[in-house]
């Protein structure tokens, strides 16, 4: 065995040493399988629980005996099942600002449906239904406005002559109790004239 001195000249016993490189290789590696894992784990749950999409489609036997809420003001109706007998209406208004500006430029009602069960410590999901003028709409479409920090943009339910209706952003990403129920409601809208 070749010997080697350290810098103060004294002999160096222990050999040469080996390089870490594979060491950290492999450190890197584990790394980018456990980023890989949940990553892919994360992209399976967002696919399952999608905003937007649509539920299975009702038959008319589920919803023949759900209650029709119908508003006049802006030509749309909800069908509500009996858990939600006594749900609350709650006004509100969304603001859209201009793209890249910061600057509240439109703004809209939204109606807030709640659930009669909803606590402030056991807060079931809520649909949110905001309503848009058609030129309002246009402006969204265009990536003109934005109406949320989300990177999407509200989800079109249906649209009359004077009025579009439309989800928020993720809605219903909290997935609070109930979420599938409101999802089924809100996929009743209907507008009319």
């Amino acid at each position: 065995m070749e010997q080697t001195s350290n810098p103060n000249g004294s002999p160096n016993l222990e050999g040469p040493k080996e390089s870490p490189i594979w060491k950290n290789f492999i450190i890197v590696l584990v790394g980018l399988l456990i980023l890989g894992g949940v990553f892919y784990g994360y992209v399976r749950y967002m696919q399952k629980k999608e905003v937007g999409s649509r539920p299975p489609e009702l038959n008319i036997d589920q919803t023949a005996d759900w209650k029709t809420y119908i508003n006049t003001e802006y030509g749309f109706s909800l069908n509500f099942n009996d858990d939600w007998r006594g749900y609350t209406i709650l006004s509100q208004e969304w603001a859209g600002e201009l793209i890249g500006f910061n600057t509240v430029v439109e703004r809209g009602p939204k109606i807030i449906f709640r659930h009669p069960s909803w606590t402030e410590n056991n807060p079931y999901e809520d649909i949110p239904i905001m309503i848009f003028t058609l030129s309002q709409w246009n402006l969204i479409l265009g990536d003109k406005i934005s109406v949320s920090a989300a990177p999407v943009g509200p989800v079109k339910l249906a649209e009359n002559s004077k009025y579009v209706f439309a989800l928020p952003p993720r809605y219903n990403y909290d997935y609070a109790i109930g979420w599938e129920e409101a999802d089924q409601i809100v996929h009743t809208l209907k507008a009319y004239q």
